[in-house]
């Protein structure tokens, strides 16, 4: 035992940083109008027509609902722009503004304008006009209200960018198209999507919505490994055993699927009265190991509605220290199929014990929390 304790915390100062780097909600802006490199999780291009493209970028699935105000959103930035139109007139010059909505009612605009290294032109019938080459590029940053987070976590950033050939061009989407283009890109995360030419699309639904792979995730995205713990409940015949477990998980990402690979220590407690009706606690221990995957077009329309993954997961986990009469020598537990509520938190996962070869099979229910 000694040994397994010595090669969790070993894995642990490997993998410290790695797991710190997954923590997206401690993410905040750095320099006032950027925020940390690999926050968002999920990123969209929409295309608004005449070359002109909306970029979506959250943490989470679940905020894309938070954004169907966009309208109130983009009529605001109207509203703080305006002021500065003067130092908008150049027509040559690409610019880039930045705005963030800020809690306390202060909000924050940055411009910033880039002139051309040389003079483009075009020629018609002889006549030349001065050639703009790259568009103006707006983003709208803020936080998804409150109401949408429970109060443990905190608040978590959007980003919304505008790619437009003239920065003028923004005023025309204020007459609700953006809430039509949010609300469809909230549907196409429950249809499929194929690739075409290196990006993803939907196979219905609005043509315009695309990413670098499916449902939105950004092309990339972090493998790692991570130190979980646990507590469990499960019964095995006629007893009620509770549980904790240690151990290290990896998450691996394909286009179309995520996989998690986990190797855990397991003890079960067990009581039970001696001749002198003094109680008596027993501890075996299991060794674990499963795995699962979850194909990324199976969006969960909630973060706290339960999910059904049949022969997604399995698990299996193997008797190295045996107190009492409770198991038998050289028990097995193998558990396939799991309810999951809360993203994999909390599992509800059917198992049978068995030893040697199914020989007095034995099944049970095993209700697991991950924190």
């Amino acid at each position: 035992m000694k040994k397994i304790v010595g090669l969790l915390m070993l894995s642990i100062s490997i993998t410290g940083n790695a797991f710190a780097q997954q923590e997206a909600y401690a993410a905040k802006p750095g320099k006032i109008f950027d925020l940390e490199p690999g926050y968002f999780k999920r990123r969209y291009l929409i295309g608004l027509g005449h070359g002109n493209n909306m970029q979506v970028e959250v943490a989470e699935l679940n905020d894309l609902e938070q954004l169907k105000n966009i309208d109130t959103l983009l009529h605001l930035f109207l509203q703080d722009i305006a002021i500065f139109k003067d130092s908008l007139t150049n027509e040559l010059s690409s610019k880039r503004i930045d705005y963030i909505f800020d809690n306390n009612g202060r909000n924050k605009l940055r411009i910033q304008s880039f002139q051309p290294t040389g003079n483009s032109f075009l020629l018609q019938k002889g006549e030349p006009a001065s050639l703009k080459l790259a568009q103006d590029t707006v983003y709208i940053a803020g936080t998804i209200g409150s109401e949408a987070l429970k109060s443990n976590n905190p608040l978590r950033w959007y980003r919304i960018g505008f790619f437009i050939n003239n920065i003028k061009d923004i005023s025309n989407y204020s007459d609700g198209i953006l809430h039509e283009k949010i609300s469809a890109l909230i549907k196409s995360n429950h249809e499929k999507w194929k690739s075409v030419d290196g990006r993803w699309y939907v196979i219905k639904g609005d043509k315009e919505i695309s990413s670098e792979q499916p449902a939105g995730y950004i092309a990339g995205y972090n493998d790692y490994i991570a130190i979980t713990a646990g507590a469990g409940m499960q019964n095995y015949k006629n007893y009620f055993t509770p549980s904790f477990n240690v151990g290290v998980t990896a998450i691996l990402h394909t286009p179309l699927k995520k996989y998690d690979i986990s190797f855990s220590w397991e003890p079960f407690f067990m009581f039970s009265k001696n001749s002198a009706g003094n109680l008596q606690t027993f501890r075996n221990d299991f060794i674990t190991i499963s795995g699962g995957f979850e194909s990324k077009n199976d969006i969960k329309k909630s973060h706290y509605t339960a999910n059904f993954d049949i022969f997604q997961h399995f698990s299996l986990g193997y008797l190295v220290k045996r107190r009492g009469d409770f198991f038998d020598k050289n028990t097995f537990r193998l558990g396939t199929g799991v309810i999951n509520w809360m993203e994999g938190k909390i599992k509800l996962e059917p198992v049978l014990y068995f030893h040697d070869f199914f020989k007095n099979s034995t099944p049970g229910i095993r209700l697991s929390l991950n924190f």
